[in-house]
């Protein structure tokens, strides 16, 4: 028979052991319990970055479109002020053919009345 010191230490080193052995198990229970969990968090990650990567796409896109509408802006602009340069060129030709027409029609209307003139002073030596 063992004597009580015996069995007292028999039971400490029972006792190490079933610690060890149940933080062992509850280590691997947790691992396993786990591991599905990070490999969904890799899949979330990986998402995660394939979406970063397709914002920054995106961003890069804008950015281009944005310098694409700038640089249309401006040559629609420089068109506009050429086409009311155009337009301003038109208008003064419409004036000065409008000053040439009142012209005309004055100088017409001069030479007719000395037609007329003519005529009855014709028409009275008759």
């Amino acid at each position: 028979m063992f004597t009580t010191e015996e069995r007292v230490t028999r039971l400490e080193e029972d006792f190490m052991v079933l610690s060890a052995r149940c933080g062992q198990q509850a280590s691997a229970r947790a691992y396993e319990a786990l591991t599905p969990v990070y490999a969904q968090l890799d899949v979330l990650t990986d998402r995660v970055d394939q979406m970063a990567g397709q914002l920054k796409q995106v961003e890069q896109r804008t950015e281009q479109i944005d310098a694409k509408v700038d640089l249309l802006r401006d040559e629609m602009r420089e068109r506009f002020e050429g086409v009311e340069k155009r337009f301003a060129a038109i208008d003064r030709r419409f004036e000065r053919l409008e000053r040439r027409m009142d012209d005309m029609a004055k100088s017409n209307a001069v030479m007719f009345q000395a037609i007329l003139d003519k005529l009855s002073e014709r028409a009275s030596e008759n």
